[in-house]
């Protein structure tokens, strides 16, 4: 992908994902927020190990979960064809300085609001985090071999 694809996917995965935040978090049970910050805590530990594809791997399940929450299968179809696409770079936060330890706590923050069960809470907390990567992936356009066509989400 070239850095304005990635770009484009971003934003356009920002508008799905608002609104699987809004759905998930009328849904969420407690069982669900204590797999969330389960979820959260195996994260904590591969961040520190800096393990890039296995952090990859699971934060791609992290919001697999919230997805499933949601149970919006429309929303769910179109999150898939743009993730198949921006999958190539998941590992690229490791390169922005600040960007991992900034993941988390947005991570976390998600999590506390889709626990309030509050919608609009849950799809500014979204909002922010994909904003935040979207401006990440804007930083990285600017690092050596940005231009070689492997971008992708940073989420």
């Amino acid at each position: 992908l070239s850095p304005a694809e990635a770009i484009e996917i971003t934003e356009a995965r920002a508008v799905l994902e608002t609104l699987i935040a809004r759905h998930a978090a009328v849904k969420i049970t407690p069982p669900q927020v204590a797999q969330l910050k389960a979820k959260l805590v195996q994260i904590r530990k591969i961040m520190k190990s800096r393990d890039l594809v296995r952090y990859a791997s699971e934060n791609m399940e992290f919001h697999r979960m919230i997805i499933d929450i949601a149970d919006h299968s429309t929303a769910a179809k179109m999150l898939e064809s743009l993730s198949a696409q921006s999958v190539v770079s998941q590992y690229r936060p490791f390169l922005e300085p600040g960007r991992v330890e900034q993941l988390l706590r947005e991570h976390e923050r998600l999590v506390a609001v889709l626990a309030s069960k509050d919608p609009d809470a849950a799809e500014r907390a979204m909002r922010v985090h994909l904003d935040n990567s979207t401006a990440a992936i804007g930083a990285l356009t600017k690092l050596p071999g940005a231009d070689d066509g492997h971008f992708g989400s940073v989420c």
